[in-house]
């Protein structure tokens, strides 16, 4: 739109989709009060080496020319024998888990996380790739122990427990596949 209302342009809704959902995520990012594990080590589970290669040599350059940042990168390779254990290793003390893929099997067993020591702080988990009803990304399992968990703050049901966060709960319902293959229902 221009300055007084009138339309210049015209962008269809599925091409910004992408961007919007993971800006959305964001916002929730944002009050988090522990992200050392983001900040200082990042780590990409893949199994394209060189294209993790390229990607981490890209984000060094720009990380030497603009943020000087001492995070470290890290590739995890899921077509190498010990994938597992490197993944459950990862997740060990891990402040920040971003998914992206629209898998149609749980990138994780929910116990990598849930079987932590109940004095570790649990991560913050964006999970945007499962947006159809037979996509998943999460163990189903996962989310009853997020909203199982005390210490946080449910909105909707004003307890102090945990919470699955979701754009529009009704599409979540019927169309994300963690929560369908959950049955959550609120």
């Amino acid at each position: 739109m221009d300055g007084l209302g009138n339309p210049t342009g015209v962008l269809g809704a599925e091409e910004v989709t992408g961007y919007r959902t993971s800006m959305n995520v964001m916002v929730p990012f944002t009050w988090r009060k522990n992200v050392d594990n983001i900040a200082k080590s990042i780590t990409f589970v893949n199994p394209f080496k060189d294209q993790v290669d390229t990607l981490i040599a890209t984000v060094s350059k720009e990380n030497e020319a603009r943020w000087k940042s001492d995070c470290s990168l890290h590739f995890v390779n899921t077509s190498a024998p010990d994938f597992q254990q490197q993944i459950e290793t990862r997740l060990s003390d891990i402040d920040c888990i971003f998914c992206t893929t629209p898998f149609r099997k749980p990138l994780f067993p929910a116990s990598y996380l849930t079987k932590r020591k109940s004095s570790c702080r649990q991560p913050f988990i964006s999970a945007i790739g499962a947006w159809q009803s037979d996509m998943i990304e999460l163990d189903p399992a996962l989310l009853y122990h997020a909203i199982a968990a005390d210490g946080g703050y449910n909105p909707v049901i004003g307890e102090p427990k945990g919470v699955v966060l979701v754009d529009d709960r009704d599409y979540a319902l019927l169309n994300s596949g963690e929560v369908v293959q959950s049955k959550l229902t609120s």
